[in-house]
């Protein structure tokens, strides 16, 4: 062994012989408890559920030598750890708790945050008192503006016929042409006209007015231009002069009841607008039953279920707007006729129904003789709308069938309306009709629409073919929504006819050309 690992050995026997030493002595003076005296060891734990107090132990010098026991961890906390940048460092528990904020805890923290909310509130109600009476202060100042309104249109037309030889409006009294006129040459007439229908014209210079409140509504419609009128010399016409009140029943639930001249709804398309339709002229049946499509008289509308439920019933004198008497004698029978419609939608359909029952007359200024005759009418009405193609716009149908008896007025057919019988005691010979109705439309985007329609009336279907058919087909531009261009070609094949007599196989075309401007 060299000299340095021998001074390694020598300290290494040295410092087991020391340790020795000491352990022995430490041993010797050690002093066992008394009994009844505790051990090391064995004093009370604080954190024990008993929480009794540390009981007193011996002065014990090894005891004394040792460190403070380490206390034991402290219970886990409710709310789970966040770091310091707010993070959760331990997964959230399945159980969703809300931790009201600082702010909240305690009585103090929620007085102060119901203080501040209401202070809050009470600034809004402020604000809304504030600006409810300057509404109101402007509502005074517009005085009878808050509820008058006005609107118009005009329809500047021209019409273009074309006319075969049973047509032409040159034949003469005995249904021929002179010698050496076709079909749609122009002949003078006794009266001073003559027989062109090709020509520009006004068909429509309306003015309307509404006054409206919660509880009352005042409606005025004219026609101010003395053109387009139903008869040579005809001027200014009144289309509508309601007065209306309304009775709301609820939220949703109301009932108008209006007097004077009325829309008369024998069937779904008389209640369009005619500045709202893109077929300008209506059908042969209302032409020929409703001409004007309005009378004198009182009706009350009932309106619910969001509007999709309308009934609307009215008694009315039975004379109609364009009838030769109607403003001499709006009424040439005391007996008065009643209407009822009925309709409701269905998302996108709507079904109707609609009824009318009446007297009518025929007066014989030579004879002296007035005759009068029952007369009614049911209609039934199928509509629906859908976006077939969304992209284009919406797409819509409407089919209406009417069943009839003598409810032609005779205004353009006079043998249509039920003759005086010879022995004057007897009944008139009752005349049966129909009336078929078919429209299709579609939007193209906003600008523009399409639309075809097929009309047929008979005004007596005893006799097979006399009917007449039209076929029509009309292309809308929009310009603005309220400024339009129609322009409309109809094909139509007149059969009307006296009972017994030959079919005149009439042939007519017509092509229409509307600018339509509106406010």
């Amino acid at each position: 062994m060299n000299g340095r690992s021998g001074r390694v050995t020598q300290r290494h026997l040295a410092a087991l012989v020391t340790s020795a030493l000491l352990f022995a002595t430490a041993t010797a003076t050690a002093q066992q408890p008394a009994p009844g005296e505790p051990r090391i060891g064995d004093e009370p734990d604080p954190w024990k559920a008993d929480g009794g107090a540390a009981q007193p132990v011996a002065s014990d010098p090894a005891r004394e030598a040792d460190p403070p026991p380490i206390p034991p961890p402290p219970p886990p906390d409710p709310e789970p750890p966040t770091s310091t940048s707010g993070s959760a460092l331990t997964p959230s528990s399945s159980e969703t708790r809300l931790v009201p904020g600082p702010a909240a805890r305690g009585p103090r923290g929620d007085a102060r945050l119901m203080r501040g909310q209401d202070a809050r509130i009470r600034a809004l109600e402020r604000r809304l008192r504030v600006q409810d009476e300057r509404l109101r202060a402007l509502e005074r100042s517009r005085g009878i503006w808050n509820h008058l309104t006005f609107g118009g249109f005009v329809q500047p037309q021209l019409v273009v016929n074309s006319y075969n030889t049973a047509a032409s409006p040159s034949a003469g009294t005995n249904g021929g042409l002179p010698d050496g006129i076709a079909a749609n040459d122009v002949v003078a007439r006794a009266d001073g006209t003559t027989s062109n229908t090709t020509s520009f014209r006004m068909r429509r210079t309306r003015l309307r007015t509404k006054y409206e409140t919660e509880s009352m509504r005042l409606f005025v419609q004219l026609d101010v231009l003395p053109v387009g009128g139903f008869a040579p010399g005809v001027g200014s016409i009144v289309r509508n002069a309601e007065a209306t009140g309304i009775a709301r029943w609820s939220r949703d639930v109301r009932t108008e009841i209006g007097a004077g001249v009325i829309f008369l709804p024998l069937r779904g398309e008389m209640l369009e607008q005619a500045d709202t339709r893109n077929f300008a002229e209506r059908t042969s049946a209302v032409l020929n039953m409703a001409p004007g499509e309005r009378d004198l008289g009182v009706h009350a509308r009932t309106l619910a279920l969001r509007d999709r439920l309308l009934v609307d019933v009215g008694v009315v004198n039975g004379q109609r707007i364009g009838q030769a008497t109607w403003v001499a004698t709006p009424d040439l029978n005391k007996s008065k006729d009643v209407y009822a419609y009925l309709s409701y939608e269905l998302g996108v359909a709507t079904l109707g129904v609609s009824g009318y029952l009446g007297r009518g007359e025929r007066v014989d200024g030579q004879r002296l003789a007035f005759k009068q005759f029952r007369r009614w009418l049911v209609n039934y009405m199928g509509k629906v709308h859908y976006k077939v193609v969304p992209a284009l716009g919406e797409s819509r149908l409407l089919i209406e069938f009417a069943l009839t008896q003598n409810m032609d007025t005779g205004i353009n057919y006079a043998f249509a309306a039920p003759a005086i019988p010879v022995d004057f005691r007897q009944n008139v010979t009752n005349l049966d009709g129909r009336a078929v109705y078919i429209r299709a439309e579609q939007e193209l985007t906003k600008w523009a629409e399409l639309g075809l329609r097929y009309d047929s009336y008979t005004p007596d279907t005893t006799d097979r073919g006399n009917d007449r058919d039209t076929f029509a087909a009309v292309a809308t531009l929009r310009f603005t929504q309220n400024l339009k261009w129609m322009n409309e070609v109809d094909y139509t094949i007149d059969d009307i006819r006296p009972t017994g007599a030959p079919k005149p196989s009439r042939e007519i075309f017509t092509y229409s050309s509307i600018l339509q401007a509106r406010f």
